[in-house]
């Protein structure tokens, strides 16, 4: 058994275009004018029957119309045929226990390190016209890249982590004397921070790092002015943290990290000419520098189900997931030009006669 969805349904308001070819209908049918005559004989018998002729052939064309606006408006509306599946299923829960239950079919995402890349798969396989219920951990790191755009229906529901803290050593590095400066992370549901302190060596339970850490900044001529503030916030930080550190030029070699400013700045765009004048920018450059990209693992961060949802747009493609839905657009496409050519032709011979 199988039934018609549609994949845009608000184009199904505009079948209320119907009433244009009535009103327009009623506006030409008006009473045309007197002409006297002499005599009415010669006239007895003909203006009945070419008044029933032209009004069978106004309803006609009036009903060819409107047909014709029904169909277009069913066409924008992305109408599909789904037969079978109800809908796919990603995670577990009452909820979709409950879809399974109903008919609906469970799936699984293959890799959880990113849900929307999955999600991006799962919206190619589907067949067209099916809904997705998925439930996944609302955690930040699980969420990469831009956000999907679907056609289809989506419920997302997110499983919200408790009050649950990760505390970790970030880095350890030497300074002045048996000191060592220690990068501590705490992650909550809330946010990620980073917070530095200067301890005895004796009470750091990490590897140290004795080493210098050797820094290059490669800027080409258009960004050689903001270069310089680029190594003005190295020193600053050189200053706060305590860190080893030195700038050195690109063509000296043996550096621990490569700030390649230009393709930086081309990458992010607008908000980098922001962030260069703004009090944020040190603090950026501490967490390129100094955090590792592992501490990713460690974030607790969790998203609002609102941020999560794929955003509703664009059009729903023929799904290869088997049976399930047939896009249907060749079939309106091919009632939409046999009525508009049936339309042409009662408009045409109206006008003959």
């Amino acid at each position: 058994m199988g039934v018609i969805q549609f994949a845009n349904p608000i184009w199904l308001a505009a079948v209320a275009a119907v009433v244009v070819p009535v009103i327009l209908h009623l506006w030409n049918d008006r009473r045309g004018k007197v002409l006297r005559v002499g005599s009415v004989e010669l006239l007895t018998g003909g203006p009945q029957r070419m008044a029933w002729r032209r009004r069978v052939s106004n309803w006609l064309l009036l009903l060819v119309r409107s047909l014709l606006l029904v169909a277009l408006a069913l066409l924008m509306a992305g109408p599909v045929f789904r037969i079978g599946v109800k809908g796919w299923v990603f995670g577990a829960g009452p909820v979709a226990d409950s879809l399974v239950r109903a008919g609906w079919e469970r799936h699984a995402f293959q890799d959880s390190a990113n849900y929307w890349e999955e999600f991006r798969l799962a919206d190619r396989e589907a067949p067209a016209g099916v809904p997705l219920y998925v439930r996944t951990s609302g955690l930040a790191r699980r969420f990469g890249g831009e956000r999907p755009v679907t056609g289809r229906g989506v419920r997302w529901d997110v499983d919200l982590a408790g009050d649950s803290v990760s505390r970790w050593t970030e880095a350890a590095w030497a300074i002045a004397g048996d000191s060592v400066r220690v990068v501590e992370g705490v992650s909550r549901t809330t946010g990620t921070a980073f917070h530095a302190r200067t301890v005895a060596r004796t009470t750091v339970g990490v590897a140290v790092d004795t080493s210098v850490l050797r820094v290059a900044v490669v800027a080409d001529s258009a960004y050689r002015r903001d270069a310089r503030y680029v190594n003005g916030a190295l020193s600053a930080l050189q200053k706060y943290t305590l860190r080893r550190m030195v700038v050195v030029g690109r063509d000296a070699g043996g550096y621990n990290k490569l700030l390649d400013y230009g393709a930086w700045k081309k990458g992010i765009g607008d908000p980098a000419n922001d962030l260069l004048w703004s009090g944020a920018f040190p603090v950026w450059m501490e967490k390129v520098l100094f955090v590792d990209s592992g501490a990713g693992m460690k974030d607790l961060r969790v998203l609002d189900p609102e941020q999560v949802v794929p955003l509703a747009g664009g059009r729903i493609v023929a799904g290869v997931g088997g049976e399930g839905g047939r896009n249907v657009e060749t079939v309106m496409w091919v009632i939409v030009i046999i009525l508009f050519i049936i339309e042409r032709i009662l408009s045409h011979g109206k006008k003959k006669a």
